[in-house]
């Protein structure tokens, strides 16, 4: 039988707990082949109902995946079919996946709450299989991954967006319309970097001439003006990517923001990126502890308090 898991995306049951009507299918997982509709389009689920699956340990139901890219807002409400990949685009979307399973699972060791990361990693890896369908988001992806001597914006972008998704977590975020909002904005976050010359994106800023940081600064603005070319292109997923340098001082980058000036959900994902560039592996990286990381971004003072208490939360062994 035919594996069906490309065909759905999970959504945790809690967001079914209002008994509000859902406009679309609900599926339960029972094997990777097999998913068993439980409800029809517009009909809701009843605490009673809900509480049944909760015993029985089920802790995410199902949409299809269209289903779930309308649920999130990121397609009308008739969408235009999508054609079956070409071989090239097929091949280009395997590779990015089988990388972000490989990366994710580099990141489980890296002092992080595993069932945040089991959960998160699942979402991250969901948020791929949705914007495969959408074939200037695909192009964005593999973009990433055209640098010469390695994959680093496309791994740094993964580990970016799964720390930015256990942080909403820990925040108590658990509508999927923001989680998804949020990951895609992380995932795609550097997406200007792709376009600048690989020898600056190899060196810490601090090493880098007043030259090559101007350049390195304009990857903000280009990656928002890249990312209108997405249909439907969440705001929340621009702002993302045109301020996720800023921090609470006002002396980020590209506009100098004060605090109150910058997205939510972009303050999460600068807290999410600059931990990554200290504690991942890659060429400008750091190399520190994710306690020294911690550290080092709290003496700082740059960024949101909620968010960094949220970061203290999620890494193991932080006093």
């Amino acid at each position: 039988m035919s594996d069906r898991d490309q065909e759905f995306v999970e959504v945790s049951i809690e967001e079914f707990a209002s008994g509000k009507p859902v406009p679309f299918a609900i599926f339960i997982r029972l094997t990777s082949w097999k998913y068993l509709q439980i409800t029809n389009a517009g009909e809701s689920l009843d605490g009673q109902r809900l509480e049944v699956y909760k015993d029985k340990n089920v802790r995410c139901l199902y949409l299809r995946k269209e289903d779930f890219s309308r649920y999130v807002g990121i397609q009308g409400a008739n969408p235009t079919p999508v054609a079956p990949l070409s071989g090239v685009a097929a091949q280009q979307l395997a590779g990015l996946r089988a990388s972000a399973t490989t990366t994710l699972e580099l990141l489980r060791g890296k002092g992080i709450n595993d069932f945040l990361f089991e959960n998160s990693k699942e979402f991250v890896e969901s948020t791929l299989l949705v914007l495969s369908d959408d074939r200037a988001a695909l192009a964005m992806l593999a973009a990433l991954t055209t640098q010469e001597s390695s994959n680093y914006i496309y791994e740094h972008s993964l580990g970016v967006t799964l720390y930015s998704i256990m942080l909403g977590r820990v925040l108590g975020w658990r509508s999927s319309q923001n989680l998804f909002k949020l990951g895609l904005g992380a995932l795609l976050h550097d997406i200007g970097a792709s376009t600048i010359d690989e020898k600056i994106l190899c060196k810490r800023e601090s090493d880098l001439t007043r030259d090559e940081l101007k350049v390195l600064h304009q990857h903000c603005d280009w990656g928002a003006t890249m990312l209108k070319q997405l249909a439907n292109a969440p705001i929340e997923v621009l702002a993302i990517a045109a301020q996720h340098h800023e921090d609470l001082q006002g002396r980020g980058y590209p506009g100098k923001l004060d605090s109150t000036r910058v997205h939510p959900m972009a303050k999460l994902v600068g807290v999410a990126n600059h931990f990554c560039e200290l504690v991942l592996p890659g060429p400008a990286s750091w190399n520190l502890s994710p306690q020294q990381a911690f550290e080092q971004m709290t003496a700082s003072n740059a960024y949101n308090s909620d968010v960094m208490d949220a970061l203290k939360r999620l890494l193991k062994g932080m006093p």
